[in-house]
């Protein structure tokens, strides 16, 4: 049986117990706040500095390959951080619930103890709860907004490095891609070349001002005789290239006929002037074959072209 000495039957010790318990509670809690801001500031320093690395890299026109794997490299880092982000606030919270519990069951054994009578009292508790909810919150937010304008910049390079600066159709580089994807799938397709004949003369008799406004108007003539889902191409220099799906239909039969519309006068404004050409198309098409390389399916089809070119092409 306890004796009428025994501190826990004194109210006055009761409560100066509670108020140190809170004290040392709230000083614990100073050195959490502390300890956490240290904490969030050097991950934050360390997936900024990792963030500026990747985003400093330039994407050129001839790096289309690195701006995927530099998103890659941005997502990867961003997933890593807000991993470690959930995890050190979790942490953190999960203290606080401690010393909240510990708080109620000092409160429940003396009730009448005053807790704003604590130098900060329980409102610094929830003053530190508020802030670390914040600052992750904010934190989270400006990374989503790097996230979003690098994934922007890095579209805006791929369109850059896949586009033909000219004619705005897709160039080489994204044509050889794509025939490459299709090869290793191994599905049915065809490639169709187009050539301007003799254009080197539109160069020499108007200027290459003029060559080049003909070559944006052919491609855009060229481009509306194919389907969304097709690819047209600009192959280089003045020979285009489109690749599609194999239909039921010879693709060398309907290459021709695409060649028949698109030859005839083509009337071009280049430097105040207003210029009619007359244009001859060349065209050659190949199916791929299973097994062959893209060299040997190219070979075929500009072996038909050259056929063609500056005679009929031969059905």
């Amino acid at each position: 049986m306890p004796s009428g000495n025994d501190p826990s039957n004194d109210p006055n010790q009761q409560e100066r117990l509670f108020h140190e318990s809170l004290r040392r509670y709230v000083s614990a809690l100073d050195e959490i706040a502390r300890r956490a801001s240290d904490a969030g500031r050097e991950l934050v320093s360390t997936y900024a500095r990792q963030i500026e690395s990747i985003q400093g890299c330039e994407v050129g026109d001839g790096e289309a390959a690195s701006s995927g794997e530099s998103r890659n490299a941005f997502e990867r880092a961003f997933l890593e951080y807000s991993r470690k982000v959930d995890a050190f606030y979790g942490q953190q919270q999960e203290e606080l619930r401690r010393i909240f519990a510990d708080l109620a069951a000092a409160g429940e054994a003396a009730p009448a103890a005053e807790p704003t009578s604590v130098p900060g009292g329980l409102s610094h508790l929830w003053a530190m709860v508020d802030v670390m909810w914040s600052e992750s919150q904010a934190t989270v937010r400006q990374l989503r907004a790097e996230l979003q304008m690098f994934q922007r910049r890095l579209e805006a390079a791929e369109a850059l490095a896949s586009t033909d600066p000219l004619t705005g159709l897709a160039n080489r580089r994204e044509a050889e891609r794509i025939i490459g994807e299709m090869a290793q799938s191994g599905r049915r397709f065809s490639i169709m070349l187009f050539d301007l004949d003799r254009f080197k003369g539109v160069n020499d008799r108007y200027g290459h001002g003029a060559g080049d406004q003909l070559l944006r108007v052919f491609a855009r003539r060229l481009l509306e005789q194919f389907r969304l889902e097709d690819l047209v191409c600009r192959w280089g220099g003045d020979e285009f290239l489109a690749v599609l799906s194999s239909e039921s239909g010879d693709a060398r039969v309907r290459t021709r006929q695409i060649a028949d519309r698109l030859g005839g006068r083509y009337t071009v404004k280049c430097a105040g002037r207003e210029l009619v050409i007359d244009v001859g198309v060349s065209a050659g098409a190949a199916e791929y074959a299973p097994g062959e390389v893209a060299e040997e399916l190219f070979a075929r089809a500009d072996a038909l072209l050259y056929k063609c070119k500056g005679e009929e092409c031969a059905s």
